[in-house]
């Protein structure tokens, strides 16, 4: 009996020191997770960067119309704006090394083994490392996606007024249509949030919305455009709007973990493993650049001195002056790109912030363009007008508003989550007393 009451005794003490070490360890991999999250002053610089880099975007392309080089046929733009995300894939690596496993095993011994070393450290807090297939797929998807909305929404931004053929959105309706209609993917985001990642929103927040949405809506006092194919052209624009707004949504799903109030399916057993920032940039960045490569071979590189070569000509644009500019765009839409997916996962509301800041975006364009491009490149509507400062107001008011409101939505929901904390902790300490 002596013999047995000291071995139980003895496994006891075993017992519970191995669980002490297990959750040392567990709270060091927390710890870990919790310091890999970015402050919030780099979040707040994150989305200033997203929408200043979405600022230079348009008035790049107005430039790259300017030289001859935006023939919408050719996409030759699209295939350096896709090169800037499909960069980063150069900063990812494949696995880790064989002395690197080993030596995390060798450090946290047998919980190496478990979910907290293989999800945790192995994905979540490594960017560095190419995602799985699984993830792989799911991106590409999302990529291809894009490319049809944008090209959908964007095909005809650049068409000259000469050609008379039909062709989609913003040729058909207008510039102005165009900024208007093209500024739902704010309200769309927040639609799709609401079913796909079954976020509320509370009213203040849809307050915000509707200002923002309202205020690039103001902007029609200026002009109308009118013609036969203006009505198809808003279809078309609108369309093409709520899918891209689908990718905020699609792309914000895969970067974060399911959550239990989900309602989506067998789309929560595609986000098991969540895809870092820097991965989910460089898969649609690849997947886009290498289907507008083969666009360029299949059919730019046949054409290239009739619609880019001879364009650049009877425009005065030399070489060195086309690279600059096409290399311009790379580097915005790279620096786009990653601020763009880093705002999606840690910008308080995801898409549905994305694309409130999209609203800014464009009045920001509004004031920029017409600073550097008015009586320079394009006709009046790059000017300035007092319908814009307007809409500029509405929309920096609507932006204030959604900002404040998702803030104090954000302290609520932490507060519950500590009284609930609170709650679970006081229940275990009455549990292990009795």
């Amino acid at each position: 009996m002596p013999n047995t009451s000291t071995h139980l005794l003895r496994h006891r003490r075993e017992s519970s020191s191995a669980s002490n070490k297990a959750k040392h360890q567990k709270s060091h991999f927390a710890k870990m997770n919790a310091d890999a999250k970015p402050t919030f002053v780099w979040i707040m610089i994150s989305a200033c960067l997203y929408v200043l880099s979405g600022v230079s975007q348009p008035i790049l392309m107005a430039y790259a119309k300017h030289a001859g080089l935006a023939d919408p046929s050719c996409q030759l733009y699209m295939l350096f704006y896709y090169l800037g995300p499909a960069s980063v894939a150069i900063t990812l690596r494949r696995s880790r090394s064989i002395a690197q496993q080993k030596a995390v095993q060798g450090e946290y011994g047998a919980i190496a083994m478990g979910d907290i070393v293989v999800e945790e450290f192995g994905t979540a807090t490594d960017d560095r490392l190419w995602p799985n297939y699984k993830q792989i797929k799911f991106a590409s998807f999302v990529a291809m996606w894009d490319i049809g909305a944008q090209s959908m929404v964007y095909a005809a931004k650049v068409i000259p007024k000469k050609r008379q053929r039909l062709d989609a959105g913003n040729n058909l309706a207008g510039p102005t249509i165009f900024a208007i209609i093209y500024s739902s993917v704010t309200v769309w985001a927040a639609i799709y949030s609401k079913f796909l990642l079954s976020r509320t929103m509370s009213r203040d927040q849809w307050i915000g919305v509707i200002l923002v949405v309202f205020g690039l809506s103001v902007t029609a006092l200026d002009s109308v455009s009118e013609g036969q194919h203006v009505f198809a052209g808003a279809i078309l624009i609108l369309i093409g709007s709520s899918l891209h707004a689908i990718t905020y949504v699609l792309s914000e799903m895969i970067m974060l973990p399911a959550s239990e109030n989900e309602s989506t399916g067998r789309l929560i057993k595609l986000r098991l493993e969540p895809i870092s920032v820097r991965a989910n940039c460089a898969i649609q960045g690849v997947v886009a650049c290498l289907a507008f490569f083969v666009w360029q071979i299949v059919y730019t590189l046949p054409r290239f001195q009739s619609l880019i070569l001879d364009q650049m000509n009877s425009v005065g644009t030399t070489m060195f002056q086309a690279v600059c500019i096409l290399i311009s765009i790379t580097i915005a839409n790279v620096l786009h790109s990653v601020t763009f997916f880093q705002t999606l996962k840690d910008f308080p509301g995801g898409a549905t912030s994305a694309g409130v800041l999209k609203g800014l975006q464009a009045v920001l364009v509004f004031l920029i363009s017409s600073v550097v491009l008015c009586g320079r490149i394009g006709g009046s509507e790059m000017c300035w007008t007092q319908t814009k400062l307007l809409s500029l107001i509405v929309v920096v008011l609507g932006i204030l508003w959604y900002g404040k409101s998702t803030t104090s939505n954000a302290e609520k929901e932490t507060k519950i989550k500590h009284q609930t904390n609170s709650n679970g902790t006081s229940k275990m300490h009455s549990v292990n007393v009795v």
